[in-house]
């Protein structure tokens, strides 16, 4: 009876490109040349550091989709650098941790409601919202910027309460645009009709490069840190089969000491 039951919908937000349950991004990560037409789309799993100075990344468009992100201040003055030379870069995270409080005086809330779990937004250019406000159920738009620098960002959208919730940056001829949605991007907004109405006219902010550099470091780590365990332990079954396996052999343990 528990194995041919339905199985129930994994609400887990992992942003993963890999994954296809709701708050994955499987859908986005195979769709990107609809917005990016004709980019060569790369997928890092290396720190920003890393990508921008070992494998030397220029003359792109750097996504990063995540539930937090904690750079730290080398990543952030690349970063900084990468964009000055003419290059966009696209953070959505729910956290941007405090590298960013401290530079860019970046911070989030979330709008706890009890029985709402749609929030409106808008674009601030007016010609980009549809006929009405985009509004996705799951509490996909209830964060926002608490604080952010006035003098130097845009706004880009808000919400209902008229708080921002897509800024964007200028650093010498690039820009750094921040979203504080990012389940925005996952697979349940995109299969909604006025989620992807969003998701779609936010990414088309950036420049269409010929490469697309698409970060996976921070929804699935680093490539080196792959091991059996960890692919054992993703698996819900396989994780049970384990803590019960454990759980056996202590009751073993103890049963065998008397």
């Amino acid at each position: 009876a528990q194995f041919n039951r339905p199985k129930a919908v994994d609400w887990n937000e992992t942003l993963s490109s890999k994954d296809k349950i709701p708050f994955g991004t499987y859908v986005l990560n195979n769709r990107l040349n609809d917005i990016f037409p004709g980019a060569t789309v790369t997928r890092y799993r290396r720190p920003v550091y890393n990508v921008i100075v070992d494998d030397s990344l220029a003359r792109s468009t750097y996504v990063i989709i995540c539930s937090d992100i904690a750079l730290t201040k080398t990543d952030h003055n690349h970063l900084i650098a990468y964009i000055k030379k003419g290059n966009d870069v696209f953070i959505a995270a729910a956290d941007f941790g405090g590298v960013f409080d401290k530079q860019l005086s970046v911070t989030t809330e979330t709008r706890r409601r009890l029985f709402k779990t749609f929030t409106d937004v808008e674009f601030s250019n007016q010609s980009l919202n549809p006929d009405k406000p985009i509004s996705v159920a799951k509490n996909i738009a209830d964060n926002y910027f608490s604080k952010f620098d006035t003098l130097h960002a845009v706004v880009l959208s808000q919400n209902e309460n008229e708080k921002a919730n897509f800024i964007k940056y200028t650093y010498g001829n690039g820009h750094l645009y921040l979203c504080a949605n990012p389940r925005f991007f996952s697979n349940y907004s995109l299969l909604d009709t006025k989620g992807r109405i969003y998701a779609e006219t936010a990414l088309s902010f950036l420049k269409n490069t010929k490469n697309l550099a698409v970060d996976e470091y921070y929804t699935q780590g680093d490539i080196g840190e792959e091991s059996p365990m960890r692919v054992f332990l993703s698996n819900p079954l396989l994780q049970w089969a384990y803590y019960i396996t454990l759980f056996s052999l202590l009751i073993f343990v103890l049963y065998e000491i008397k």
